[in-house]
């Protein structure tokens, strides 16, 4: 009877414990649509301000994945969600890039860059990561003063582990757009990791 007991307490603590984890999520503007991305495509879950609950989606918390959000008239922005970080609770703030014809020049050169961050997505997804940074580096050719490119080059070195470079590319966002949460949290996060994955990540370049 004590071990049926003691395996119940642990089978309500562990519930208790993935009950209370999630992430908040909002955006700027409000109202974007929210997806869940994997191999398999997009799992729109809802839309902005949206709580993602662990008891919800445990592959998500278990082993980390990425989630989008779409507004029309907005570039769409991809995070990466480490599983080892997403603790009991955690708020994820994000600021869609409009597409302003200033910046984007013609309404044919914002379908192009949207298709290009779309098919980048796609190939982070895919783990075809050189063909992602053909893809975002064509990008930051065409469009160097775009913040999402740069989140999303972070994105793909950081899923490689190539901390020196994911740190580079965060800061050229964060530059270009300061006040990003979820680009701030990751320079802090890559910044506490030392200058050795640098190092080593430069030697490749």
């Amino acid at each position: 009877m004590t071990k049926h007991f003691l395996h119940s307490l642990a089978l309500l603590l562990a519930l208790t414990s993935c009950a209370s984890r999630m992430v908040q999520v909002q955006s700027i503007p409000d109202k974007a649509e929210i997806s869940i991305l994997s191999d398999q495509g997009r799992n729109v879950i809802g839309k902005t301000p949206f709580t993602i609950k662990a008891e919800d989606h445990a592959q998500l918390f278990s082993s980390g994945g990425m989630v989008e959000l779409r507004a029309e008239g907005f570039l769409p922005e991809v995070v990466v969600l480490p599983g080892s970080e997403l603790g009991k609770a955690m708020t994820l703030s994000i600021r869609l890039h409009e597409l302003r014809p200033a910046e984007t020049c013609s309404h044919s050169s914002a379908t192009a860059l949207a298709r290009g961050v779309a098919m980048a997505q796609q190939q982070i997804l895919s783990k075809r990561y050189m063909e992602a940074e053909t893809t975002l580096k064509n990008l930051v050719g065409s469009y160097p003063n775009l913040s999402v490119v740069y989140d999303l080059l972070g994105n793909l070195y950081y899923l490689q582990r190539d901390t020196g470079r994911s740190l580079e590319a965060y800061k050229r966002s964060y530059e270009l757009e300061p006040g990003n949460a979820f680009t701030e949290r990751m320079i802090r996060k890559l910044s506490s990791f030392g200058s050795s994955s640098t190092d080593d990540s430069s030697s490749r370049r």
